[in-house]
């Protein structure tokens, strides 16, 4: 079956560029092995940073 990792960024209100070099290393390997990379619940400010980065895709910003 698929496979569903969720990361709990509620905490977290900006990220510097190693954060969002991990989220986006973190993302490609989950595509890589069929997994489906959610980073739920999010702050408000992350969720901001998320949608401009790429790396999210609006409620719940799941990836896959």
């Amino acid at each position: 079956g698929a496979v569903r990792l969720e990361l709990d960024l509620r905490q977290v209100h900006d990220l510097d560029a190693v954060g969002l070099g991990f989220l986006a290393a973190a993302q490609t390997h989950s595509r890589q092995q069929g997994a489906e990379l959610l980073f739920q619940p999010v702050s408000a400010p992350l969720a901001t940073v998320l949608r401009l980065t790429g790396l999210g895709t609006g409620p719940g910003e799941g990836t896959r």
